[in-house]
C-alpha cells in the first residue's frame, strides 16, 4: 500500500482575533509536503467567498522557506488587511500553490 501525505497546513485554522478598525493582523502557518513531491510554491492567498458589503478579502502574504531534510517546507505569514468598521467576520482563506494536490 502507498499512502501520499500531499500538501499539509499547520495549523489548519487561523484566528486573526479582534483588531481595531483599519488595523491589520498577521498570523503564521507552515505548509509542507514530502521531499519526494515535485518542488512547488505559493501563488496566492485570497478570501474564499465574498463578504456582504466587503467583497472578497485580499490578504497580503510572505513565504519563507524552512530547511528540512524530509519536507518541502514553507512558513507562510498571512496579513488580514482589517476593515473600516467593527463587526464579526468568519471567512475561509484560499491558498493557491503549484503543488498538484
Amino acid at each position: 500500500m502507498k499512502i501520499d501525505a500531499g500538501l499539509l497546513a499547520e495549523p489548519r485554522y487561523l484566528q486573526f482575533g479582534s483588531v481595531s478598525p483599519s488595523e491589520s493582523s498577521t498570523k503564521e502557518m507552515i505548509l509542507r509536503s514530502p521531499k519526494g513531491d515535485p518542488a512547488w510554491k505559493v501563488t496566492g492567498v485570497v478570501g474564499a467567498r465574498a463578504i456582504q458589503g466587503r467583497g472578497i478579502t485580499k490578504f497580503e502574504y510572505e513565504v519563507e522557506p524552512v530547511e528540512d531534510p524530509r519536507f518541502h517546507k514553507y512558513r507562510l505569514r498571512i496579513t488580514h488587511p482589517g476593515f473600516a468598521e467593527l463587526g464579526p467576520l468568519r471567512d475561509m482563506i484560499r491558498i493557491t500553490t503549484t503543488h498538484p494536490d
